[in-house]
Order: C-alpha cells, then structure tokens, then sequence
C-alpha cells in the first residue's frame, strides 16, 4: 500500500499489519468483522468510530503498546488489555 495515500491512523495501522508475516489488509477487515470498502476508507482517512478501532486492534492481535500507538492519534481512550482480548463479534 503506498504510505503517501494512507492517513496517520492507515499508517500506524499498516505498520503493525505489516510487522505480522502474511497478514494482508484483506485479513485484517475480515478477522475485524468489517467491510473491506470500509476498512479502506478508514485507512485512507475516513474517522473510524473507538469500536471499528478496537476491533482492528483484535484483528492484528495488538498488545497495549502497539493499540496505545494507534490511539494516540485519536481522542479515544486508549483500550485496556481485556479489551484486546475479548473476541471479535462478527455482524451476521
């Protein structure tokens, strides 16, 4: 993904993905439960709601660090290590 057309959050985002071998952007909104079309939009600036956030976090298997990273450039409370652990709810 080219890192100019990606907003800071799709940055930070994109940075954890790519330290995962063979987590592709695909992955990612899958495991999230999420659109692809708006896990897209939110990595290219759209602003993400804490919970499609949070989810993303799941999704890559995000430890404190790493989440606290991606909500510093947001006004959100940064997630709590019960929060990353707790499941991914998929829409049905």
């Amino acid at each position: 993904m080219a890192a100019k057309k990606l907003s800071s959050i799709g940055l930070q985002i994109d940075a954890i993905r790519q330290s995962r071998p063979g987590l592709t952007l695909y992955r990612v909104a899958k495991n999230a439960g999420m659109d692809y079309s708006q896990f897209y939009r939110m990595m290219r600036g759209s602003t993400p709601a804490r919970e499609s956030l949070l989810r993303v976090c799941r999704a890559m298997g995000c430890n404190e660090k790493e989440a606290s990273e991606i909500f510093k450039l947001t006004d959100y409370r940064h997630p709590t290590q019960a929060e990353l652990e707790e499941e991914v709810q998929h829409a049905a």
